[in-house]
């Protein structure tokens, strides 16, 4: 099993991770996850981050704590959903590109103004996304979500639930 993420600070505790598209993610859970074991981790996840708003946490591009319990976190601590793609130019050289959950985070981290692997508190940085998130981000984001396609999530329901 993969253990949570953390991230050492310069003082040198350890700083729980928080993935940056969870920002859409968390106010929009209602129990139902990849695995039972992840949704009960999600909802203590969850508890604790609201119990504990002012708390630092890293902004993640990566797996994070709610991640722990998915079952698309290989052991490497690798989502399956976000393995690299190689692309070889057509001058031959390789190249690296982010894909799937990754490339989400990166682009909301761009659309909301946070820094991954910088810190902010929960509260800073649900209060970021709610300013800066409009209907087009978070379609762009969620659109090929399966918990989006399944009727669960809209743009209307995440910002109705601030």
């Amino acid at each position: 099993m993969v253990k949570d993420v953390h991230v050492q600070s310069r003082a040198g505790e350890v700083t729980k991770s928080l993935r940056i598209h969870h920002l859409l993610c968390i106010p929009l859970f209602v129990g139902e996850g990849y695995s039972g074991g992840f949704s009960r981790n999600m909802a203590a996840v969850i508890r604790t981050l609201k119990d504990n708003a002012d708390q630092p946490l890293a902004a993640a591009a990566g797996p994070d704590m709610i991640c722990r319990g998915c079952p698309n976190l290989e052991e490497d601590g690798i989502c399956v959903n976000s393995r690299l793609i190689k692309e070889t130019s057509v001058h031959g050289n390789d190249k690296s590109l982010l894909c799937g959950v990754d490339k989400k985070d990166m682009e909301l981290a761009k659309h909301v103004g946070i820094t991954p692997g910088c810190s902010y508190t929960f509260r800073e940085m649900m209060e970021m996304a709610r300013e800066k998130v409009t209907k087009e981000i978070f379609e762009e984001s969620c659109g090929n979500c399966q918990w989006y396609l399944r009727g669960l999530c809209s743009y209307e329901k995440w910002s109705d639930a601030f």
